[in-house]
């Protein structure tokens, strides 16, 4: 759910408010609007009876830019940066409040020679919330870092899932946010129409899944993470250098690199021979494919029938197995603080029991998300198939 508040600028008499600067942390006039915006957005929520956490995308211009971002400030305030986004166009100044920076999703574009923009003047304590952008360079307006893109591609909210209660706090005094763990996060899918679609989507967390080292190349190494040694099972690093010819880079075993001929052989393969292999096979596949539909479809169903369903069933009694002892344990730890309050055990039995315990516990809670997700992505396969053949078409 997503809720969008536009504030418009002056109108009438409101003029009058941009001088009731006041004594306060915030400019008056505009404290006193964003009071009556933030009670119509508080009845909006209400009258229909929104159960979600929505997330908020607040704009204005001029004298409704001011009012938006004390707005903004506020719902950041009680909902977390996470679910409020706000811009603001040629705002006047709003707080004389020193913790403004804090507010990472607010974001103020004004004009350097814009006067109306720095009054109040700075010279009296006066600022906006957020960051203040001047004379931004339309090139590249948005500014992004490879961290801010590394968020985008691990967001779900791209696929059309919203995921609620991601972060907490430590407690009430300590505010620095901290992610929750998988299992106690609410995760609702299909709630708005998806950006990306699952294919795409399932193939970036592949490629980020493995490790790519930054290399001094235009062109980047498009095997990486990908090429194996059949004798030790080690990965195939790309061998290349700028004095030496594209043909002759190579994969070398990165076992026998490291340790030598004691552990592996010295054998490569050249990069362009196993680029050609690569698509020869994916041209004599696609081909098959495109010819006997019907055929394909059954061998690969046949073939990932019997491979997918033991790794399922072997993956699902993991599972199971893991949510028994985890429910044993929780009753280990009932009778254990039990036998611990009447004194049936010494206090340090209790203390090292629990300890080891806790561990198994922690462990169980880290692995099993892990083993969910591996198993949901073995059902999900079945329509690869499909997938690669509208593809091949």
């Amino acid at each position: 759910m997503q809720i969008a508040v536009v504030l418009r600028g002056t109108c009438g008499e409101e003029w009058y408010s941009n001088f009731e600067i006041g004594y306060s942390a915030e400019h008056s006039g505009f404290a006193r609007a964003a009071d009556f915006a933030e009670l119509r957005l508080a009845d909006y929520v209400f009258t229909r009876a929104i159960c979600i956490q929505p997330r908020f995308f607040i704009t204005g211009y001029s004298r409704g830019g001011a009012v938006a971002n004390i707005l903004a400030k506020r719902l950041c305030d009680r909902y977390g940066l996470d679910y409020v986004s706000a811009y603001t166009f040629a705002a006047p100044s709003t707080t004389i409040s020193r913790r403004t920076n804090r507010y990472s999703s607010i974001f103020n574009i004004v004009r350097g020679e814009d006067f109306f923009t720095r009054v109040p003047l700075e010279s009296w304590g006066y600022t906006k919330y957020g960051k203040t952008l001047a004379n931004l360079d339309l090139n590249n307006p948005y500014g992004w870092s490879q961290k801010t893109v590394s968020g985008i591609l691990e967001d779900e909210t791209y696929l059309g899932h919203t995921i609620n209660l991601r972060f907490t706090t430590i407690s009430y005094k300590n505010k620095r946010r901290i992610e929750r763990p998988l299992s106690e996060q609410l995760r609702f899918e299909n709630t708005h129409e998806p950006l990306v679609d699952k294919q795409t989507w399932e193939i970036v967390q592949d490629i980020r899944k493995h490790k790519r080292r930054r290399a001094n190349f235009a062109e980047q190494n498009m095997f990486s993470g990908l090429v194996y040694c059949a004798d030790c099972g080690g990965t195939m690093v790309l061998h290349r250098a700028h004095t030496m010819d594209a043909v002759k880079n190579n994969f070398m075993c990165s076992t026998y690199k490291k340790k030598g001929k004691e552990v592996c052989s010295g054998h490569y393969i050249r990069e362009v021979e196993l680029a050609a292999v690569l698509l020869d096979d994916i041209r004599r596949i696609t081909h098959f494919a495109r010819q006997n539909e019907l055929r394909f479809a059954e061998y690969i169903g046949v073939k990932q029938g019997k491979e997918a369903q033991r790794e399922i069933a072997a993956l699902q009694k993991k599972a199971t197995e893991m949510e028994r002892r985890k429910a044993e344990l929780s009753a280990i730890f009932k009778r254990l603080y039990e036998d611990s309050v009447l004194g049936r055990i010494p206090e340090e039995q209790y203390r090292l029991l629990s300890r080891d315990y806790t561990r198994e516990q922690a462990e169980l809670d880290e692995a099993l998300p892990k083993v969910t997700e591996q198993l949901q992505k073995l059902k999900d396969s079945a329509g690869n198939v499909s997938r690669f053949l509208e593809n091949a078409r």
